[in-house]
């Protein structure tokens, strides 16, 4: 008895001991859930490898995929690993998804409402704006108030141009390149007074930015052209709603270093893509504003803006077997906002003076972070890795500072400071210059 008991469990630990003796390949391997852009590619470099290997035919491209798969699975340093999975994986193309998430488009939401806020303020006396009578309480000998069209405060047609100046940084974190660089904004506008209550007006904007990648030195550069629609109407009490709505195309231009060391090779090449994409913004906000008699105010404003985009998908080029191909993005955002704007106009030999400031509690309902799928486009099997960028922060402040003058013939300039606070892994900081002028 004592000896089939011996046999039983000898029956029993057998196949965990042929297993256990089993030669040991050298794979690359990661937790079933990947969360970095390197582990998504490490999850299938094994799986490529083998197909590639096992293809009966393949192209130069393909070949030279291979080659690479193989001496980066052969190689037994796991820092070379970890430079290796870094260059060829997808990491760098997240780029233009930071971009589109927290890029510069809320300062230029931001410049619109401050647009909106000019118009009422610029409103005839009977219109019931709170500004046009603090003006008058001035008392200023040079100008007229009454409200005609040839006071310059009263004219029912407007145009404006301004020019923004942003700059923009993003740390390294587990699943975003970190990058820093600036943009250029030329906003150009028109609007009009339909009564002493309801304004419109549209405005055609041109961007350009530039920044640079931590990740081996790649850039991005993007191209962007906006169409916007605004609109505010108030009554005879200080209480006011505002529209906005916005139409944008973008057009990105990548470049993607990959350079490492597998198995004694160098590998060095630059693959460059284009990325097009397109968004559509809608705002609707409410607010009221309390003039003292002193003529310093203060106004309460909470808006909701609505936010979809489009990355459309891309082939790399130029990097041979290592060239990407990443599936469209599509990114949606929803933000609640809550500020105070204060202001005092002040009586000078040359106009009025009003420096302003204002602060804005911000909410993200949709933090979710953004799907990035990819493939090799030189791999017959297309497959896939994937991986989702880092969640967006619930909560933030937008902070502005700033001063206009306004002088005689309808003739406003102005200027603004904004910042973002409390993103992790994120600072972004806009300046914008302007003029307004009153028909």
């Amino acid at each position: 008895m004592r000896a089939l008991r011996i046999l039983g469990l000898g029956l029993l630990v057998a196949p965990f001991c042929v297993q256990a003796v089993e030669p040991i390949q050298l794979n690359i391997s990661f937790k079933s859930t990947t969360s970095t852009p390197e582990e998504a590619v490490g999850e299938k470099i094994n799986t490529i490898r083998d197909q590639l290997i096992a293809a009966p035919a393949l192209s130069t491209e393909a070949q030279q995929l291979r080659d690479v798969l193989i001496d980066i699975s052969g190689e037994g340093d796991i820092g070379r690993y970890s430079d290796a999975l870094r260059a060829i994986s997808p990491r760098a193309n997240t780029a233009q998804t930071t971009q589109v998430t927290r890029g510069p488009t809320s300062f230029a939401i931001a410049s619109i409402g401050r647009r909106l806020a000019a118009l009422r303020r610029s409103a005839s006396k009977s219109g019931g704006s709170s500004f046009a009578q603090q003006i008058q309480d001035t008392k200023l000998p040079i100008l007229s108030f009454d409200g005609d069209s040839s006071s310059g405060f009263g004219g029912r047609l407007s145009s404006f141009v301004t020019s923004d100046l942003s700059y923009s940084a993003q740390e390294d974190t587990p699943t975003e390149v970190g990058f820093d660089g600036d943009s250029k904004r030329l906003n150009l506008g028109a609007d009009y007074r339909f009564t002493n209550q309801l304004f419109g007006g549209m405005a055609a904007s041109l961007m350009s930015s530039q920044v640079s990648l931590t990740d081996q030195g790649g850039s991005l550069r993007a191209q962007e052209q906006v169409l916007t629609a605004y609109g505010t109407h108030y009554g005879t009490n200080p209480w006011y709603v505002e529209t906005v709505v916005s139409f944008g195309r973008r057009a990105f231009e990548l470049e993607r270093q990959v350079s490492f060391i597998a198995s004694g090779n160098p590998v060095n090449a630059t693959a460059s893509s284009d990325p097009q994409g397109s968004y559509v913004n809608a705002v609707l906000g409410s607010g009221y504003d309390y003039a003292f008699r002193n003529g310093f105010s203060v106004g309460l404003n909470a808006t909701l803006a609505y936010s979809s985009s489009t990355i459309e998908a891309f082939e790399e080029t130029s990097a041979g077997g290592l060239n990407l191909a990443l599936e469209e993005q599509k990114i949606e955002s929803m933000v609640f906002s809550l500020g105070t704007q204060m202001q005092k106009p002040v009586g000078t030999r040359y106009g009025v003076f009003l420096p302003q400031f204002s602060v804005h509690w911000n909410h993200e309902f949709q933090q979710e972070g953004t799907p990035i799928r990819a493939r090799f486009v030189n791999d017959p099997f297309g497959t896939q890795f994937s991986f989702t960028t880092e969640e967006r922060d619930q909560d933030y402040l937008l902070i502005a500072a700033g001063a206009s003058l306004v002088v005689p013939g309808g003739l406003t300039a102005f200027f603004n400071l904004d910042t973002q606070l409390l993103i992790d892994n994120f600072e972004q900081s806009s300046v914008a210059l302007g003029v307004r002028k009153e028909y």
